[in-house]
């Protein structure tokens, strides 16, 4: 099965990888990044889910499945490998207009029960994301598969205008200190240690849109209901876990309302 995914990847002009939680859980970080340093393949993490990309890498697109939008990237995908995703509203089911209906889909996740929840599709295999993902590095390799330079290039383009759009609409929100701001001053000051709590609401949509430049598993979100409130309780539970390292809980004051009491 790797091998024929290995074929049907190299076939593809547009491939996108969609890594989701499986691959955290599954301590898939370094398999990760070699195989996206490899192929150059544009690469997307579920709104919510726990991150794995450890480090800045081109082709690291941000989130997908955000309330607030994402670069126009999945619907023009000719290959979509999902790694570790579970099947719901983020990935759009799979179905146009998210995804285009000509699309090969290659599902990869570690409960066989996943793999074919909705739509039927055209690959699944039922491995550790992390050991897949490291067979397809190899197998990729061994089949003289191609990196994606071309495609990366214009999905850059799209998530930079994206990113620019939301800056712009930053511009026209009435005079003060936005979401916009509150982000840019964040990152400035983010370590590689800094454990980031992002609670749910519309602070966490400008978190996603504009600071995911990489996105390690120790920047922990809400999770894939949105529950707001969490983020000053969880932030006690990372200080308690995490005493000598950098906490910083991002809030907004929807969300801090309703766990205040916590304090």
């Amino acid at each position: 099965m790797i091998d024929d995914a290995a074929q049907r990847l190299r076939r593809a002009n547009r491939p996108v990888l969609i890594a989701g939680s499986g691959i955290y859980y599954a301590r898939g970080e370094t398999a990760l990044t070699g195989f996206i340093r490899q192929q150059r393949i544009p690469t997307l993490i579920p709104n919510w889910d726990r991150g794995s990309v450890v480090e800045r890498l081109e082709p690291f697109m941000g989130v997908v499945g955000s309330a607030s939008g994402s670069p126009e990237i999945l619907p023009d995908a000719d290959l979509v490998i999902l790694a570790g995703v579970e099947f719901d509203y983020r990935v759009g089911q799979l179905e146009p207009p998210v995804v285009d209906a000509g699309a090969e889909i290659i599902r990869i996740h570690v409960d066989s029960s996943r793999l074919r929840q909705g739509t039927d599709v055209g690959l699944c295999i039922q491995a550790s994301p992390a050991v897949a993902l490291q067979q397809l590095t190899e197998a990729c390799r061994q089949q003289s598969s191609p990196p994606c330079d071309d495609w990366l290039v214009e999905t850059q383009r799209r998530r930079e205008e994206f990113r620019q759009r939301c800056r712009i609409a930053a511009d026209n929100l009435p005079d003060g200190i936005n979401g916009r701001d509150v982000v840019d001053s964040l990152t400035g000051v983010l370590t590689d240690e800094t454990v980031v709590l992002v609670d749910g609401g519309n602070i966490g949509q400008w978190f996603h849109q504009l600071a995911l430049d990489r996105y390690p598993g120790h920047w922990v979100s809400c999770g894939a209901s949105g529950v707001i409130g969490w983020g000053l309780p969880g932030a006690m539970a990372a200080r308690a876990l995490y005493p000598n390292k950098p906490i910083i809980l991002l809030s907004g004051d929807g969300s801090f309302t309703f766990t205040v009491a916590e304090l």
